[in-house]
């Protein structure tokens, strides 16, 4: 008869063994054939944290997914990118791949994220709910069931072990967590928002961990960013490049469901897709009809790389109508066009700022004289000012609803901005008002100087008009920065204030704004003094990229140091300083117009009893400016020197 204490020791061994023999089971078990789609039609929850149809996975509303998800487990496709818009099939075709391996081909996995932030929020959201909600996982977490019990020893936000393997979750600008461990299964999740580290690219870096697993597999997925620097758009490029064809119910032929086919009225209510072969009209129930019937064709079958790509305009869970709506708010922005390009069609954005070259701007100059009256549009004026070695350089410009500008006049200021003559003169200008042909008067309302050159005299000027909206500024590089910074910072120079402007973004929106040909939203006007040099300064600079340490990167750039660009500086001067402040340009406009109507009741009528009759009719402001006798029309240069 075994003693008490032997009897323990007899139990904990034969229960220590019996754990090493399911391990070994587990491990030493082949997986088994089945497909990601068919496993997950089986087993798979979806969370109520992240769906709005929590519960069992199914495919009959989004059938696109499928063969996405069987390409994944194929044991043989190395690598597979998806690049598509966002909530539709990226992250849930990673999660489900996630479970399928650990409950059938457990192997040691590793999924990247952009940010530290983006890790923790995967990691918590995501990855702790599926195991929460998907029993089957459970039993295969270090610890078993005692997972449900809040957690286990061994599972954290960066690491969680199963039998077999672990899943580690690491940031792409983590050179020691992309280089740390040998992973077969390297997940890279929206890889267009990873940023270059000190040790070359993030993908290149994580993707050396494989090297040592003959089965490896790498999955790459991203809404798209910019064509030129954008990682998902090369490795699409490189893949199959497979896209879902939908068939015609009218017609019966098959078609790639694209945006310029999405057509609405003049009404914008009734939004329909246009069938490309039949012109037949499709509504939204027959477009998710379609859909249900559709495939995928590959381009490049002979490609290594299973490529995927696909849009909004196939999800169930967005109307035709709401895709509309969304982009006609984006389409004069060129921030919001762009995001709406790339989260909304899965596209590339490509760029378009070499077209300004061709704009024939001599055409659209407007017979205008901006010193008499300006338009009634107009319902803000702005002012920039370039400060170089010998002058000062400004332009005024009157913005209207939807950014609708007017240059309203450009001027150089010459002599020393070292001395105070230029500065005295500058004053006259901030102290300038206009008058609309309703007879309202504006005055500047702010005022944005570069800081870049005299950087003191800029500050010193600025602190002393602070009152009247002048801000010195500083450009800095680089497409994530606002055109104009939310908070200001500290000089050197006795603490005085001073703004950040983004230059990179105000380019690029004032170039796509001067390709918009009709007069409205975003048009840019110029009157009849501008000429060929002014325009050549305004487009002067190009949107080049260049590789820089093995990453390709964006800059805008002069083609050689003799091309002058002051006119440019000027305009993204005034667009900074139209977006330092918040307005409502549309709620302005009526205050404005509500403004005139009061002036017009309170003026009094003038006696003119004792005054002669005038035989000559009067005439309203507007015929009065038409009655102007235009001075004979003046080269650029020769208007802004005031010769």
């Amino acid at each position: 008869m075994p003693r008490p204490s032997e009897y323990v020791r007899q139990k904990q061994r034969n229960n220590l063994i019996n754990e090493l023999r399911n391990v070994r089971r587990l491990i030493l078990k082949p997986p088994p054939r089945i497909s990601l789609s068919d496993w997950v039609s089986e087993y798979f929850y979806l969370s109520p944290e992240s769906s709005s149809l929590p519960g069992k996975y199914r495919f009959n509303t989004v059938p696109f997914q499928k063969d996405v998800f069987n390409a994944l487990s194929d044991p043989d496709v190395r690598r597979v990118c998806i690049m598509a818009c966002s909530q539709l099939l990226k992250t849930q075709a990673l999660l489900c791949y996630i479970a399928y391996i650990i409950h059938c081909d457990p192997a040691p996995i590793m999924c990247v994220n952009a940010t530290d932030k983006a890790t923790q929020s995967f990691s918590k959201d995501r990855i702790d709910t599926m195991f929460r909600d998907n029993r089957v996982l459970q039993d295969n977490l270090t610890g078993g069931k005692t997972y449900r019990k809040g957690g286990v020893s061994g599972n954290t936000i960066a690491h969680k072990s199963f039998a077999g393997g672990a899943l580690h979750m690491a940031s792409a600008g983590s050179a020691a967590d992309l280089a740390s461990k040998a992973i077969r299964y390297l997940f890279l999740d929206e890889t267009d928002r990873y940023v270059q580290i000190g040790e070359g690219d993030p993908c290149s870096i994580a993707e050396k961990r494989t090297t040592t697993y003959w089965n490896r597999k790498v999955v790459l997925v991203s809404s798209p960013g910019d064509s030129t620097i954008s990682k998902i758009y090369q490795e699409y490029n490189n893949s199959t490049q497979s896209q879902f064809y939908v068939p015609c119910h009218l017609c019966n032929e098959e078609q790639i469901l694209e945006w310029h086919q999405v057509k609405w009225t003049d009404a914008i209510i009734d939004v329909h897709y246009e069938c490309i072969h039949c012109n037949g009209h499709w509504s939204e129930s027959e477009k998710n009809a379609n859909v249900q019937k559709g495939r995928w064709i590959e381009a490049r079958p002979e490609a290594l790389t299973k490529g995927f790509h696909i849009n909004a305009i196939y999800s169930p869970w967005l109307t035709m109508r709401e895709l509309q709506d969304e982009f006609l708010q984006a389409k004069l922005n060129p921030d919001m066009l762009r995001t709406f390009i790339n989260t909304r069609l899965g596209e590339p954005w490509k760029d378009k700022t070499a077209n300004v070259k061709n704009i024939q701007f001599m055409n659209r100059l407007e017979d205008i004289d901006f010193n008499e009256y300006i338009p009634n549009q107009i319902v803000l004026i702005t002012l920039g000012v370039d400060v170089q070695k010998d002058r000062l350089e400004l332009e005024i410009v009157g913005w209207g609803v939807g950014d609708e500008s007017w240059s309203l006049d450009y001027q150089i200021l010459m002599g020393d901005p070292t001395a105070k003559k230029v500065w005295t003169e500058l004053e006259q200008w901030i102290a300038k008002k206009y008058v609309r042909e309703d007879g309202l008067e504006l005055s500047i309302h702010a005022t944005c100087i570069d800081s870049g050159m005299w950087t003191q005299e800029v500050l010193s000027f600025a602190n002393k008009h602070q009152s009247k909206n002048v801000f010195a500024t500083k450009g800095v590089s680089g497409f994530q920065k606002p055109i104009f910074a939310k908070r200001f910072s500290r000089s050197k120079y006795k603490g005085y204030r001073f703004y950040n402007i983004g230059v990179d973004v105000a380019k690029e929106r004032l170039y796509h704004l001067l390709q918009l040909e009709t007069v409205g939203p975003g048009y840019c006007h110029f009157n009849y003094d501008r000429d060929d040099t002014y325009f050549n300064q305004l487009t002067a600079e190009s949107l080049v990229t260049r590789v820089v340490r093995g990453q390709a990167v964006k800059k805008w750039e002069l083609p050689n140091n003799s091309v002058r660009n002051e006119a440019l500086d000027c305009r993204v001067l005034n667009m900074a300083a139209r977006f330092s402040f918040t307005v409502d340009f549309e709620a302005r406009e009526k205050a404005l117009a509500k403004k005139v109507e009061e002036q017009s009741k309170n003026k009094k009528p003038k006696d003119n009893s004792n005054k002669k009759e005038n035989p000559i009719e009067t005439t309203n402001i507007i015929n009065r400016r038409r009655q102007i006798i235009r001075k004979p029309r003046r080269n650029f240069m020769s208007s802004v020197l005031n010769i």
